[in-house]
């Protein structure tokens, strides 16, 4: 790795609860297949913030043998950063 960051591409978040009361951050493409581009648990260790006007960073604590991955979710304006992130965080709570 590089270190910079890597589009990984377009798709459509889920805000997902699972069975055990824990929830999940799944982002699909857009595409045919719905190919997984994220799949994480909103853990209420995981760190999360606003990053620039419209997007939200985090880290995936389990990649990189369990060195975390930094993460950011771009969504097209301000106010959907700010809406994700109020809704992540109200779901992280009850996790």
């Amino acid at each position: 790795m590089d270190g910079k960051p890597k589009d990984k591409g377009i798709g459509m978040l889920y805000l997902k609860k699972l069975e055990d009361g824990k929830h999940q951050v799944v982002v699909r493409a857009d595409n045919n297949l719905g190919t997984v581009i994220l799949n994480i648990l909103l853990q209420k260790s995981l760190p999360l913030q606003k990053n620039g006007k419209n997007a939200i960073s985090t880290v995936d604590l389990q990649a990189n043998n369990q060195k975390g991955m930094p993460i950011i979710i771009r969504v097209k304006t301000e106010d959907d950063a700010d809406t994700l992130l109020a809704k992540m965080k109200e779901v992280q709570a009850t996790s």
